[in-house]
């Protein structure tokens, strides 16, 4: 599955679709590969896909409802259990491995027994897997599949319906997984904080695996993603370690008994000269085992202090504020071309507007029946006049709105064009901190109205003191009170 160049702008439940086939496309591809037992790297492709396609149902479930039964996803989640087993085993053995060449001569026994043990568990792991998981992600593929290549958007009779764009909802989501990732990384306070740390690292995957596809369609996203991969890997050697030091003692544990059962039979056998008793006696696994745990415990040590001087604690707010500086630029990518705004009807101009420049607007709308275009002169305060042509779609707080400046010769050809479709006021313009409050008198009927242009949806408004007195209601969604309506 291809991801086309415009995502971005598509409609979030068609973009959490394409998103999840890719990745099932992914999973299903390095299936087959499973059955080569030469292909060292298709367990790691199949789980990495898996975990992908699972990071992304769980993210944009919410666009995701019907596609996905239940029973689908505790499959998946089941299936990329029984994959676990062998690929960390294979992990913790390559640890082990690189070991070798520290280890003295008399810890050399302690560490063959837990390689082998390790060896063992991976091969049976991965024998487990080429017998069942390929057949069992067929079934679910099916499934998947079926319920992803097609929805429905339920609408009621007469509602008019704004479609949420990828980019909208994705910046939602990017801020909430960074202000979760920043909440984990604070959580983290001491070397043994394994769970916090193992939740951190969960935290770090998911905004991974969120932003990834789009890594090269995001301002920052690259460089975010690349701090995020290095954090994942450090928190994930750490936690393999923190397992590996704890299998040791149960390793010590069990070598012990091994041991002693071998002694044990020496002493039933019999050994005349007692060489075989010797032997058994100089061959103690516990010393490598222990300095095999000695290096893990200095490595987890060494790993959470460089993990705590570059992520825990104040530092994590960087990796947060580089989330939200993605977040916004989704958010500017959404609402590129878009009128974000709120409408107050008003029973009269406040004196604050009074005060405030204003310019007269005279504009038209020319006959159509899908798209609204518009014609509009603005006469400044100055004197200087300005035309405009403008298209817009869409109702209510957001609408797409595309406008570009026009020759005053083309306004005077197309406004015969209007004749009764006809707006002209004089709007004020208020600064209100970050934004203005624009306040239009109408000029050819008794008529108030309010605008205040927003960055997103979400944005709440604070009426300020100086307006709160004259408004009557807000009228965002009220047809009737649209210029278009009201042109006469």
């Amino acid at each position: 599955m291809v991801i086309p160049d415009d995502i971005l702008s598509r409609p979030v439940e068609e973009a959490a679709r394409l998103f999840a086939l890719s990745f099932l496309d992914e999973a299903r591809t390095a299936a087959p590969r499973l059955a080569d037992t030469a292909d060292a790297e298709a367990l790691h492709d199949f789980r990495v896909a898996l975990r992908r396609l699972r990071s992304a149902l769980r993210a944009y479930a919410p666009y995701l409802r019907g596609g996905v039964k239940k029973s689908l996803a505790r499959g998946l989640r089941a299936l990329a259990g029984a994959t676990g087993g062998g690929r960390d085993a294979e992990v913790l053995l390559a640890w082990v491995e690189a070991q070798a060449e520290h280890i003295a001569p008399r810890e050399r026994t302690g560490v063959a027994w837990l390689t082998g043990a390790l060896a063992r568990r991976r091969d049976e792991g991965y024998a487990a897997v080429r017998g069942d998981v390929a057949p069992r992600f067929a079934l679910l593929e099916a499934g998947l599949r079926a319920g992803l290549e097609v929805y429905a958007v339920p609408m009621r009779l007469g509602e008019r319906r704004s479609v949420r764009t990828l980019a909208d909802a994705l910046a939602a989501l990017v801020r909430g997984h960074g202000e979760e990732l920043g909440e984990k990384l604070a959580a983290v306070l001491a070397v043994h904080d394994e769970e916090p740390a193992h939740d951190a690292r969960i935290s770090a995957k998911r905004l991974r695996y969120l932003l990834d596809p789009l890594r090269d369609r995001l301002p920052g996203a690259r460089e975010l993603l690349r701090e995020l991969k290095e954090l994942q890997d450090a928190l994930g050697e750490l936690h393999d370690l923190q397992v590996l030091a704890r299998e040791i003692g149960d390793a010590a544990a069990h070598a012990a008994a091994e041991r002693a059962r071998r002694l044990h039979d020496l002493a039933l056998d019999g050994d005349p000269d007692g060489t075989r008793t010797r032997r058994a006696l100089r061959d103690d696994e516990r010393h490598g085992l222990l300095a095999l745990a000695t290096r893990a415990r200095a490595r987890i040590h060494v790993l959470y202090e460089a993990t705590a001087a570059r992520w825990l604690g104040p530092r994590g707010g960087a990796l947060v504020g580089a989330a939200n500086d993605v977040a916004r630029a989704l958010e500017a990518h959404a609402s590129a071309g878009q009128e974000i705004e709120r409408k107050y009807l008003l029973t009269g101009l406040p004196p604050e507007a009074a005060a405030a420049p204003a310019k007269v607007i005279e504009q038209g709308y020319l006959p159509g029946q899908k798209l609204i275009e518009r014609v509009r002169r603005v006469t400044g305060p100055d004197g200087t006049v300005k035309c405009f042509r403008t298209v817009k779609a869409g109702a209510g707080l957001v609408r797409v709105e595309i406008e570009e400046e026009t020759p005053l010769e083309l306004f005077r050809k197309l406004w015969p064009l209007t004749r009764g479709k006809r707006v002209k006021k004089r709007r004020h313009m208020v600064e209100a901190g970050a934004h203005v409050w624009e306040i239009d008198v109408f000029l050819d009927r008794t008529l108030f109205l309010a605008e205040i242009e927003l960055a997103s949806a979400e944005e709440v408004v604070d009426v300020p003191a100086w307006l709160a007195p004259y408004v009557v209601r807000e009228v965002t969604t009220e047809s009737g009170l649209v210029n278009a309506r009201l042109a006469k």
